[in-house]
C-alpha cells in the first residue's frame, strides 16, 4: 500500500490573492497514476482556502516501481487549473509520499 499526503492543498493558492476571489464555489481534486484517474473528489473552496484547511490523505495500493503522479484542483466555473504534483516517482513497498510542508 503506498499513501500520497499533501499537507495543504491551497498551497498554490494565495489566499489573499485575486485569484482566490474569482474561484467558483467548488473545485474537483483528481489524483492520476500514468494518466489513470484513481481518486475524484469536490473541495468546497471555502474550506480550502480557510485558514484551518484540512491535510489531504489517500491511500492507494500500488505495487513497486516507477509511475508518473498527477494532482490538480480544477475549476469549471473559471477554467483554471492547479496542477499541484507532477513528477514521476520511484516506489519502495510501504512507502508514504508525502507532499507540502
Amino acid at each position: 500500500m503506498t499513501q500520497a499526503i499533501v499537507a495543504d492543498l491551497s498551497e498554490p493558492i494565495d489566499r489573499t490573492s485575486y485569484i482566490s476571489t474569482v474561484l467558483g464555489p467548488q473545485l474537483r481534486l483528481t489524483l492520476q497514476v500514468d494518466d489513470q484517474v484513481v481518486f475524484r473528489d469536490i473541495v468546497d473552496t471555502a474550506d480550502l482556502l480557510s485558514a484551518n484547511s484540512t491535510p489531504f490523505y489517500y491511500e492507494h495500493e500500488l505495487a513497486p516501481g516507477q509511475y508518473q503522479l498527477c494532482l490538480t484542483l480544477e475549476d469549471d466555473s473559471t477554467d483554471i487549473i492547479f496542477v499541484l504534483v507532477d513528477e514521476p516517482v520511484s516506489l519502495e513497498a510501504g512507502q508514504i509520499l508525502r507532499y507540502g510542508h
